[in-house]
């Protein structure tokens, strides 16, 4: 645990932070319990650049000198569930969508309506401007 909160130091990431980044429970950090493989492999999936064999055995340094950026999966630092539609949202967009294409169904139709209306009126003015 002092090493996962001397890199958190070092990054300046707060234990709130990482938490919520992590999905671990609050208060992991201050139960100086030994790390799972399964915590370890959270902790290194969202924080990548961290040197895995310095974590578990404090050898090397604790900064990966080089690390491949497709595996840096949540460079954004907030959480990105808020952007994810639910089922429930997705149905609503659909709606939404079938809503939309309607109404610019009617608005084409309507247009066609004005244009029709346009070309009548010009032949009417036209018809009383030859009657005079």
């Amino acid at each position: 645990m002092q090493r996962i909160l001397e890199y958190l130091d070092y990054k300046g990431i707060s234990k709130y932070k990482f938490y919520k980044k992590t999905g671990l429970s609050n208060g992991f950090l201050d139960k100086g319990e030994n790390i799972g493989s399964d915590k370890c492999e959270l902790i290194i999936y969202q924080y990548p650049d961290m040197n895995i064999e310095w974590l578990i055995m404090g050898k090397g340094p604790m900064i990966k000198k080089e690390y491949p950026s497709s595996s840096y999966p949540n460079e954004v630092a907030e959480d990105m569930q808020p952007y994810k539609l639910s089922k429930d949202n997705k149905k609503e967009v659909n709606i939404l969508r079938e809503l939309i294409t309607s109404h610019q169904q009617t608005i084409h139709a309507l247009k066609e309506t004005v244009e029709s209306q346009k070309t009548t009126i010009d032949s009417l003015k036209n018809q009383s401007s030859n009657q005079t």
